[in-house]
Parts: structure tokens; sequence; C-alpha cells
């Protein structure tokens, strides 16, 4: 069985927070650093991966908090605002 996998994705005028396997989004916020806030917390607390996508849906970034992998802060330059996961 692969890793749980919570992704960060475009949602119409907002943002969504999904998880693999499930077709309903689980939230949907207005503001893409909500919707970080909250994918980053289920995503720890599940043991899971967070994939990030930007607003056109492509991929911005990733990060595993399954067991055994080495926690790390990512930075990342997204529409001149810094994005910490």
């Amino acid at each position: 069985m692969g890793e749980e996998v919570v992704r960060v994705v475009p949602y119409g005028e907002g943002w969504a927070i999904t998880v693999s396997g499930q077709e309903e989004p689980l939230d949907v916020t207005r503001r893409k650093r909500a919707a970080l806030d909250l994918g980053n917390a289920l995503a720890r607390d599940r043991g899971a991966r967070i994939v990030v996508h930007r607003r056109d849906g492509t991929f911005q970034l990733s990060h595993s908090y399954a067991a055994g992998s080495h926690y790390s802060r990512y930075w990342i330059n997204h529409s001149s605002e810094q994005l910490r996961i």
C-alpha cells in the first residue's frame, strides 16, 4: 500500500484539500495560505505526504511526514509571498 497523499489544489476561485482515495475535497478555502495550513496539519497528523499545486494545476512542492522521513521546512517563492511548509 502506498503512502497517503494530502493535496492542496486549485478549486474554482479557491483552494481544496483532498486526500488520496476520496472523491470529494475534505475542505475548501478562499486563500491558499489557509489551505496550506490545513493540509500540513492533516498530513502531519496522518503521517502522510503533502503535495501542493499552483493555480494553473502544475506541481509546486511535496513533503513527506511519514515515519522515518526527515522533517524539514521548505521555503518557496509564490506570487512574491514566501510560503513555509
